[in-house]
């Protein structure tokens, strides 16, 4: 299904537009007018140093950290949803190697997507969780792996999709890794495993010390 031709699709975007402003710019907008104060007052306690005050700018700064971190959370959050919305858009195969592109920063990582599943109508829900762990998988082969190649495979096999993520990099303990992951907030191979878990499927990362890894993805094709 592509968005332009979703009847809502306008109405979604008018909002996305009015949450941004009512919501995070209006904050921002009040932050700013809030640092400029806070500049001032700052200024005037270098000039003459005294306690009390001192520690009441530093609970403005506090303060402002705080609202900061919420304007950022609420920014995150619709723009994870207008990014969703860009993720249903043409067929397949086509977004699949567009979110390859944008990620693989330079490395050449050939994408092949079987016949069939370009005819099947994927769900939404499908779409989204596959190339959100795509994107995922491909960032961690950039970021972390050392790998000169990996490739993409998308293919139906009894009645399910699979993903395959593979490269020839150094490998890891997967096990260790998503663990450390977990432990610092970051969800990495724990988040892609959620996402798949929720439509029933199966995330498997085969890796080991110099044999470089495999994610393989499966959802269930309703």
């Amino acid at each position: 299904m592509s968005v332009a031709a979703d009847p809502n699709g306008g109405r979604r975007l008018v909002g996305l537009a009015l949450d941004l402003h009512d919501g995070p710019l209006q904050d921002i907008t009040a932050l700013r007018f809030d640092l400029d104060l806070f500049r001032d007052q700052l200024l005037d306690v270098l000039e003459a140093p005294d306690a009390r005050r001192q520690g009441r700018i530093l609970g403005r700064l506090d303060d402002l950290a705080a609202r900061l971190e919420s304007a950022e959370g609420e920014l995150r959050r619709l723009a994870s949803l207008a990014g969703s919305a860009a993720l249903l858009e043409g067929d397949f195969g086509t977004r699949l190697r567009r979110i390859v592109e944008e990620h693989a920063h330079g490395l050449d990582v050939p994408v092949v997507v079987d016949e069939e599943i370009e005819r099947v109508r994927l769900g939404d829900d499908v779409r989204i969780a596959v190339l959100r762990s795509v994107q995922a998988a491909i960032a961690n082969v950039v970021q972390h792996s050392g790998a000169d190649t990996a490739y993409v495979i998308a293919r139906s096999a009894d009645g399910e999709l699979v993903v395959e993520i593979a490269d020839a990099g150094s490998g890891f303990d997967v096990g260790e890794a998503e663990s450390r992951a977990f432990e610092s907030g970051r969800l990495g191979l724990f988040g892609m495993r959620e996402r798949v878990h929720e439509l029933d499927g199966a995330l498997v990362v085969r890796s080991g010390d110099g044999s470089g890894t495999t994610v393989s993805i499966r959802v269930p094709l309703r």
